[in-house]
C-alpha cells in the first residue's frame, strides 16, 4: 500500500507498507518470501515512475530501531523528491 505522507518532508513524499506485519527491512527480507519482497519493491518501482521521480531523482528511506528513529513498529518506506533534497547531514 502506498499514500501520501501526513507530514511531508519534501515536495513528494510517499510510504510505502507491505502487508505482511514485520518490524524492520531486516525482518522483512528475512521473513517474507521472495515473490512478495519482489513485488513491493516493483511496486515502489512503479510509484517512483508515476510521479516522474526516475527522471528528476529521489531518495528511498526505511528508519531502523531506535538510532534509526524508527517511530512506527512496522516495516516501511519513504519515497521523496519533487525538489532538491540537499545532502545527509
Amino acid at each position: 500500500m502506498f499514500f501520501n505522507d501526513i507530514n511531508p518532508k519534501a515536495t513528494i513524499h510517499i510510504l510505502g507498507v507491505p502487508k505482511n506485519s514485520v518490524i524492520n527491512f531486516r525482518e522483512f527480507i528475512s521473513n517474507t518470501d521472495k515473490d512478495t519482497v519482489k513485488y513491493f519493491f516493483d511496486k515502489t518501482l512503479e510509484v517512483i515512475k508515476n510521479f516522474g521521480l526516475d527522471k528528476s531523482g529521489y531518495r528511498l528511506i526505511t528508519n531502523d530501531g531506535k538510532n534509526g528513529n524508527q517511530e512506527i513498529p512496522h516495516f516501511h518506506i519513504h519515497i521523496l523528491g519533487g525538489e532538491n533534497l540537499g545532502g545527509l547531514r
